[in-house]
């Protein structure tokens, strides 16, 4: 055990700013170490090796960029420093005799043996062979007891057994121990690629193939065994094509047993061993490559991997051998299409264009069928991806890959421009984050780090299994079985004092489902017991008969079909108009109709919702002590008092830090809590519970799907005149707050464009699945989004010229005017335009966008985009003024020393060190002084949830107020001691019975604010603006993509910390690349009938639902925060603007930019439409050509749509 803690490692990436929520730093800590201790003292880690330290490590917070650049600058292409440098203990080596390892359980035994004589002397004792199961890196088992609830008795580790160890390379093949890992292998291969054509092919693939955090453990024979019957294998095509041979042992008779690797799966596998492998050698006149195409670049499942191998009489270009195989076709299934095979090896086939792009191609298409109802779906893709690799191969062989895209990117860079003349102290200067060092040496604590008492009692939730249903009857005979269990809880436990309805805004939902239920994973019961594994247990034996109910209603267009909407009767849609639609569209030259679907996506913060309910009795009072994962104290304690029946005084909600919450923690994850607070106060005993993430993604909610519709009219030149949009959000079985979200899109439709005349209406579609609820920007990217397709169709329509930022110039709202919902873009306020230019020059952009143009025109099979747009994000909620509001607490100790806290809760946005910012330059003293706790109940009442972005807005200004009281009271002692040190002053106060505390307190002015929709008057207290630029490069055979470049200009007035809002602005970035070409949530629904339970989450984990890592970050990251902007009355905050969400939307740059990618490839096609988001999947079919003309069925539309969940 190696202790890292006050090591490099930590401080470079505290120091940094690479920290945010924390939850995942101890990671990327331990990811680099790896790294680094994996080097010799004579090899300097290169910067690739850096950057590839990361690919198996998440951020939800960083976007990477700080993570990467740290690391690099720190320790690329230098020594190892010797603190790094940890050799095994020569006292403990000389003691540590290896012996085999026996180890008994109560429900499992444990075998590690050192040799295949230990082994087969273990399974002559063993009676049942059945009941073994063989591990070595053990990197699959974890997957089996989540996903498969796979238990085995007996575990044979055989990772220590030398002869499974073994790399030998012989004169025509390579011998590989099946315990060998896949990093060690990696390193072979390396090292020898340039003499073994295989080496180079099987050392590419293993660089996408997991992460290197996997590889280091995972075995070779491990991953043939496992991904023979589990999973897509990215390694297997390649066995197959070069025919190894698999080399087993009998564990009983001893006896040797070689077979072809194509024979596996029908072979009799009882007490056999997998020894090694043979693989044997690529002559060199043969040519071998394989592909994989995957959700993600790094560390993903491919959709469709495959191998191809070819022997070619280079003389007559005709082929003798060729062979190929495919992954992708259901889990373990290695596709060898024989019959194309054989029709290509039993004939003289001429190796040409012609040859194979028609006739081998349409034998492959024949043989490979897939239709809507193939496992996992996207027929049409992974059959246009089987010709396209077929394709790419070719054009390898024939020497002309150059034209192909490259997966390998440059090594990234960036950079940070901000002004450094600020003449303060501590506010508007880069401090890192107050609790960085303790996230990166993993003492940081978060809900379920804290400790149990000894009495502790775990739960675990029983939820619908079903979409639509009345529940007949609950059964627990089979849960109170289990061992430890205590009790199950429903709706009957509920007190008569309390109430089981609940809802952030209207109470339209239960805590327990009593009679109905009106989508999958609806919290039915809670079950109680000793531990968290009996407690999962019992809920899994809970029996919930249902009497299923028609219609179940899951997508907008079956919502809309059956006029389900949520919302008081007769107040369903919500209408915002200005001018008038029908005179401007009378008025118009052109006028054009469309649509899009945008999907869902999750939040995925990287700590799961987690709660601990401890109650603390005295006497027949009883006060309940609720430690939850939450953006909202209050409302977690108002929503538990109310349940029990119980005053709010009765509840005290803590929250320390939350791991990550981005809106997913405001409201959907109050029902768990309450149902923990209900047994822990039934029970008199401390409860807790923590979601697993799949029960996270199942039962929390996303993102909301839209469907949005359009009608414009517009000018010859692009001016807009008319507009007329319908918003269709997909809010699931209950309101929560879909209402205002879509209020908040609606108010966003416009972006940074004006239309004289502009029509906008929202519906929230209720529908059965899990309630929809707030996410960063609560709308905003979605009604931001209409305006830039809108902006997108006109310039396609009207194909002016190659440059769609000038229709974007000439709609711009100008200094003074106002927004269609009528308020003004004050002249000292409004910076688009001018941020506009300023990014135009120094980005380069019309130089760039002529470099694109000619790129496209030298390459046929990748092609690049730029896009450049802008955006503004309104700050505040006009409809919510009582979310305006914010009490602070500051208490001054007699030693100097300061505890500050506050309603806001720290997310990872860095709103605490801002605070205690604020807090030092108003009493002007050190900042060492003072310290955050908690935010708590008991010490800040009717807390505002940190959502909105507005929580420096809010909690700042209260902070100030609290440091004035506090400077005037010390003001007449300052006055008689001027001399006195801080410490001293406060002594001094002390002695003179000066009080020592302040509550600060701050609301908006009502003024700023105004929500009347009947008069179409709309006013935010800002707007926080910005522009954007990407440059991207697409795969137009695949999807793939890199984005080559981003330039980002922010407007946040005067940023109270630059380093910690630039750290914003790349997560938020991240966070929409993620959700504009990534992320996609698939349900159980029309568009995916192969996902057999109807309403369902098929990919609530992250083995299938792909977030961005550090291998998809723009390869030149620049970020810059505008320094004109001196604030006003409105920036109440040190003339600072808000953060979180706004610079999420410039990520559609991205979006953008693949689309005039995709529209260089598509000549002479007609115009489309692209649903988000814009996966690999969606952009290969946009790029039609004939191979993709070849995969669609004749009854598709002539443009084609991969299915989606909306």
């Amino acid at each position: 055990m190696v202790e890292l803690e006050g090591m490099l490692i930590q401080r470079t990436l505290a120091e940094n700013y690479a920290s945010q929520c924390g939850f995942c730093t101890p990671g990327m800590c331990m990811s680099l170490y790896d790294t680094l201790s994996n080097c010799s003292t004579e090899k300097q880690p290169t910067l690739h090796d850096i950057e590839d330290s990361f690919n198996g490590n998440i951020c939800r917070c960083t976007g990477y960029r700080p993570i990467l650049d740290g690391a690099k600058k720190s320790f690329a292409e230098k020594d190892i420093p010797q603190q790094l440098i940890v050799d095994f203990p020569k006292e403990l080596e000389e003691d540590c005799e290896k012996k085999p390892i026996y180890i008994k359980g109560t429900n499992i035994e444990f075998y590690r043996p050192l040799t295949l004589d230990h082994l087969f002397d273990f399974r002559k004792q063993c009676s049942n062979p059945s009941e073994i199961h063989f591990i070595a890196g053990n990197t699959g088992e974890t997957f089996d007891d989540i996903f498969h609830q796979q238990r085995y008795p007996i575990l044979i580790h055989l990772s220590q057994i030398s002869e499974l160890q073994k790399l030998s390379e012989e004169s025509n093949g390579l011998t590989i121990g099946s315990c060998v890992t896949l990093s060690q292998l990696k390193f072979y291969f390396a090292l020898k690629q340039e003499h073994q054509q295989l080496y180079r092919i099987f050392h590419e693939q293993l660089d996408f193939n997991a992460s290197r955090q996997v590889r280091n453990q995972a075995t070779i024979g491990g991953h043939i065994l496992n991904h023979s019957h589990k999973h897509t294998s990215d390694l297997l095509p390649i066995l197959y094509v070069c025919e190894t041979k698999l080399r087993f042992i009998h564990l009983l008779n001893k006896k040797k047993i070689e077979i072809d690797i194509k024979d596996f799966k029908t072979m009799n596998r009882d007490d056999l061993l997998l020894v090694s492998i043979f693989i044997p050698f690529i002559q060199t006149n043969e040519y071998l490559q394989s592909y994989k195409q995957a959700h993600r670049r790094k560390h993903d499942t491919g959709i469709v991997t495959c191998a191809f191998r070819l022997k070619l009489n280079v003389k007559e270009n005709k082929i003798q051998l060729f062979n190929m195989a495919f992954g992708g076709f259901g889990d373990g299934l290695i596709l060898i299409p024989e019959k194309t095979i054989n029709y290509i090896n039993n004939n003289e086939h001429q190796w040409t264009r012609n040859e194979m792009m028609t006739n081998v191609k349409n034998h492959l298409l024949e043989e490979i069928q897939l239709d809507e109802f193939s496992e996992n779906g996207q027929p049409e893709y992974r059959r246009a991806l089987v010709i396209s690799f077929l394709f790419k191969f070719y054009l390898y062989v024939s020497n002309t890959s150059e034209e192909l895209f490259q997966k390998q990117r440059p090594i990234s860079r960036s950079e940070q421009i901000f002004d450094t003349s600020k003449q303060t102290k501590y506010v508007h200067q880069p401090t890192i984050h107050h609790n960085a060092y303790i996230h990166a040496t993993g003492e940081a604590k978060y809900v379920d780090d804290l400790p149990s008492a000894h009495n502790t009692l775990h739960g675990a939730l029983v939820f619908s299994s079903k979409p639509h249903a009345r529940i007949v009857s609950m059964n627990t005979d089979e849960a109170q079985t289990i061992e430890g269990f205590i009790k199950f809880y429903s709706y009957h436990d509920i007190p008569p004092t309390g109430s089981n309805k609940f809802g952030p805004i209207v109470k339209d939902e239960e805590i327990f489902s009593s009679k109905m239920v009106h989508c999958m994973d609806m919290v039915i019961g809670l079950c109680v017991a000793d531990t968290e594994e009996h407690a999962r247990q019992a809920a899994r034996l809970v029996r919930i008969e249902y009497e299923e109910l028609t219609p179940v209603i899951l997508t907008i267009d079956q919502a809309i079909e059956h006029e389900s909407y949520l919302g008081p009767p007769g107040q369903q849609e919500s209408v915002l108009e200005t001018g008038n639609i029908e005179k401007g569209f009378n008025k118009s030259d052109h006028i054009i109709e469309g649509s899009f679907y945008i999907g869902a996506q999750e939040h995925f913060y990287m700590e799961p919702n987690a709660y601990l309910v401890q109650p603390v009795s005295e006497g027949h009072y009883t006060q309940l002590h609720v430690y939850a994962s939450t953006q909202g104290a209050t409302s977690i304690q108002e929503a538990v008092a109310e349940a029990l029946g119980l005053n709010a005084n009765e509840v005290i909600c803590h929250v320390l830090r939350v791991g990550g919450g981005f809106g997913g923690k405001e409201s959907r994850n109050i029902i768990p809590c309450v149902a923990t607070a209900l047994a822990a106060h039934h029970l008199q005993q401390p409860v807790r519970l923590c979601l697993t993430r799949e029960e996270d993604m199942k039962l929390t909610g996303h993102r909301h799907p839209f469907k949005i519709l359009y009608k414009v009219g517009f000018m010859k030149d692009g001016l807009l005149k008319s507009i007329d949009l319908n918003l269709y959000a997909n809010a699931g079985c209950t309101l929560d707050s879909s209402l205002l979200m879509i209020e908040r899109a609606m108010t966003h439709v416009d972006n940074i464009y004006k239309c004289e005349n502009l029509r906008v209406k929202g519906r929230a579609c209720r529908t059965n699945l899990p309630s929809n609820t707030a996410m960063r920007g609560f709308g905003g990217p979605e009604g931001l989004l209409s305006a830039e397709f809108i902006i997108e169709h006109i310039h396609s329509y009207l194909q002016l010229n190659d440059d769609p930022s000038i229709i974007r110039e000439l709609n711009m709202y100008k200094p003074g005017e106002r927004t269609f919902f009528n308020q003004e873009l004050e002249k000292k306020d409004w910076f688009v335009p001018k941020m506009w230019k300023k990014l135009k020059e120094s980005g380069q952009y019309e130089q760039r966008l002529k470099d694109v143009k000619e790129f496209n025109e030298k390459n046929q099979f990748r092609k690049r985009g730029l896009s450049l747009t802008g955006t503004k994000f309104g700050i505040g909620a006009p409809s919510a003024l009582l979310f305006h509001q914010a009490g602070a607490l500051i208490t001054i100790y007699k030693d100097g020393s300061i505890l500050i806290t506050h309603g806001g809760i720290e997310l990872g946005q860095g709103l605490q060190m801002k605070m205690i910012q604020i807090t030092a330059e108003q009493l002007d003293i050190d900042i060492s002084l003072i310290r955050f706790h908690e935010t708590s109940t008991d010490k800040i009442p009717n807390t505002t949830p940190t959502v909105g972005s507005l929580s420096a807005d809010l909690y700042g200004p209260a902070l100030i107020d609290a440091c004035q009281q506090l400077n005037k009271n010390l003001a007449p002692i300052k006055h008689k001691h001027p001399t006195l040190t801080w410490e001293k002053l406060i002594e001094q106060a002390y002695q003179e019975r000066v009080q020592l505390s302040a509550y600060g307190f701050y609301a908006v002015a009502e003024k700023f604010l105004k929500s009347n929709y009947p008069k179409n008057e709309i006013n935010f207290i800002y707007f926080t603006q910005g522009v954007g630029m990407s440059e991207v490069e697409i795969d137009c055979l695949t999807g793939d993509f890199h984005i080559i470049r981003t330039d980002i200009l922010m407007d946040f007035a005067k940023s109270l910390n630059p380093f910690i809002d630039i750290g914003q602005i790349e997560g938020a970035f991240m966070q929409g690349v993620g959700y504009f070409t990534m992320e996609e949530l698939i349900q159980g629904d029309s568009q995916h009938p192969w996902i057999s339970q109807v309403g369902s989450l098929h990919n609530a984990d992250p083995n299938k639902y792909k977030l961005p890592m550090a291998n998809d970050v723009p390869i030149d990251f620049r970020v810059t925060l505008l320094n004109e902007n001196e604030g006003n009355e409105r920036t109440v905050c040190y003339s600072s603007k808000a953060v979180g969400e706004p610079p999420l939307f410039l990520s559609v740059t991205v979006l953008l930019a693949i689309k005039y990618a995709i529209e260089a490839y598509r000549t002479e096609r007609e115009p489309f439409t692209l649903n988000v988001p814009l996966t690999c999947e969606r952009i290969r079919m946009a790029c039609q050509d004939e191979l993709v003309d070849s995969v669609i069925s004749k009854d598709k539309d002539h443009v084609f749509q991969p299915c989606g969940s909306f």
